[in-house]
């Protein structure tokens, strides 16, 4: 197959449903599956920690990530403070990474007027579109097993 036949294919699956079997959806229930595979994804990671020694491994700016994507689609708002929590490391740690994620523009701060002591974050469009594709090249990787990007171009 053509390198560039692959290529298309590959954007065709990115567009189909998490299940194979599944009725196609509209971009709402999309989204619901985007962030049910967030979370899915955020707890199997938090389950590893259990299993193996949590120093092997460590992304706090994707753990981050993933959680204010499964937040925002519940419709909840993410303090700095639950980031900090879900980054699963050191709160100095997990507070360098969002001010290197803010400094990305992948996310904001945003005050909160009643409560000077809170400050909440969010998403930016531009963090929301990059963590949207990931989860959606993922989703797709994990329901072809990876054909697609295997492909020889032959």
């Amino acid at each position: 197959m053509r390198p560039a036949a692959a290529a298309g294919e590959r954007r065709l699956a990115l567009t189909e449903p998490l299940c194979p079997d599944a009725e196609p959806a509209g971009p709402e229930s999309r989204q619901a599956d985007l962030a049910a595979f967030a979370r899915s994804l955020y707890k199997n990671r938090r389950r590893r920690d259990e299993l193996m020694p949590a120093k092997l491994f460590g992304e706090p700016a994707w753990d981050i990530l993933l959680d204010l994507f499964a937040q925002d689609c519940a419709g909840r708002e993410t303090s700095v403070i639950s980031a900090c929590i879900a980054a699963a490391a050191p709160q100095t740690t997990a507070l360098r990474y969002i001010g290197r994620l803010a400094a990305s523009g992948l996310v904001r701060r945003l005050p909160v007027p009643s409560d000077r002591r809170r400050t909440l974050l969010r998403l930016t469009p531009k963090g929301r579109a990059a963590v949207t594709l990931v989860l959606k090249e993922l989703s797709a990787a994990c329901i072809d097993g990876g054909r697609s990007r295997n492909r020889s171009p032959g």
